[in-house]
């Protein structure tokens, strides 16, 4: 929410969002399929977040690495 508010007076910005990935299906376990469901829930969460607290105009761009 921070880096969103930070990035609202722009009308072109990226915004990188870092090792969910890792945090949630970590390499040491396996991956199993509530891992994954819930890695995909965050993605779609952070992605639905993003489109609400954007101004229509804006041009953002999404980063997951």
């Amino acid at each position: 929410m921070t880096g969103l508010k930070h990035l609202a007076p722009y009308r072109e910005s990226t915004l990188l969002v870092t090792n969910l990935r890792p945090a949630l299906i970590p390499s040491a376990r396996r991956a199993t399929p509530r891992r994954q469901r819930d890695y995909e829930e965050a993605l779609a969460f952070i992605r639905d977040l993003t489109a609400a607290r954007t101004v229509r105009g804006a041009n953002l761009q999404l980063l997951f690495l």
